[in-house]
């Protein structure tokens, strides 16, 4: 919407001078647009403020099939997506891309990978970009950390299940950031479930190693929750103790639980905290 700067600050509750100088470093990035309020009173005029529709994030999907380049705005709305084929770079879709981006400002770039595949992929979005992206992430680490933004909790374990093709994955996240270890494995909850051989021990195992308040689980149909949700908190409880402050959460998965959110989520924090 529309805003005074008295009216931004009355629904913060921050003060005026801080929204003034946030307001002034977004105008300087060009994300708001100010102009004097018109008035048929005589005197002088309110400067009011609204968001950049033309400031974009592009997130290019490569664990799509097809890939997928995707432009969210600052508000995290995703408002075009465009299909590639992987063999075909100069495909028409990305002629009317490019002709969509002509006018607009690009405040970052990110590049999801799928699980396991390293920054090497990228060469497909430096290609056809001709750019290299600002961030990189892989497909279930996006998806965490857009489940994360929904609950207000320091420590979480997000678990994929996927019942049709068998495969597992997850992210752990603290404070919403991925925890990834000094070695980038430590959010491979997939391996740790082949290690031990059972999806009970393993999400017990995390919970005596980090002590999350939340373990969310998504699966990809109702069965597999009925099963999960039948077994998991009292195995659980019975191998690490009970822990009445530790929320289990399984249900199926959810449309706006998805890694171009999560991606573009990031994506977002890291250009904020650039532009401080």
């Amino acid at each position: 919407g529309v805003y005074t700067r008295a009216e931004l600050a009355e629904a913060t509750g921050l003060s005026l001078m801080t929204i003034g100088k946030a307001v002034d470093i977004l105008e300087r990035n060009s994300v708001l647009l100010s102009y004097k309020k018109p008035s048929e009173t005589v005197g002088r005029k309110s400067a009011v403020c609204h968001l950049n529709n033309n400031c974009v994030m592009l997130i290019y999907d490569l664990s799509s099939i097809p890939y997928q380049l995707h432009l969210c705005d600052i508000m995290l709305n995703k408002f075009a997506t465009y299909s590639f084929e992987s063999d075909d770079p100069k495909s028409v879709e990305m002629n009317a891309f490019i002709e969509h981006l002509n006018e607009r400002i690009i405040v970052g770039t990110a590049c999801i990978l799928p699980d396991g595949e390293n920054k090497a992929t990228s060469y497909i979005f430096s290609e056809r970009l001709g750019r290299e992206p600002d961030l990189f992430i892989t497909n279930t680490d996006a998806r965490a950390l857009s489940c994360a933004a929904k609950f207000e909790t320091e420590t979480a374990v997000f678990i994929f299940v996927d019942n049709n093709s068998e495969h597992i994955s997850g992210s752990i996240t603290y404070r919403g950031n991925i925890v990834k270890g000094d070695h980038n494995a430590a959010n491979r909850i997939d391996l740790l479930i082949n290690l031990l051989g059972s999806f009970e021990k393993s999400v017990a195992a995390i919970c005596l190693l980090i002590d999350p308040s939340l373990i969310h689980i998504e699966c990809s149909d109702k069965s597999c929750c009925a099963g999960i949700c039948g077994i998991l908190p009292d195995e659980i409880a019975k191998l690490t103790g009970n822990n009445d402050n530790r929320e289990i959460i399984v249900e199926t998965e959810s449309p706006e639980h998805n890694a171009i959110n999560g991606a573009a989520r990031l994506l977002r924090c890291q250009w904020i905290r650039s532009i401080k």
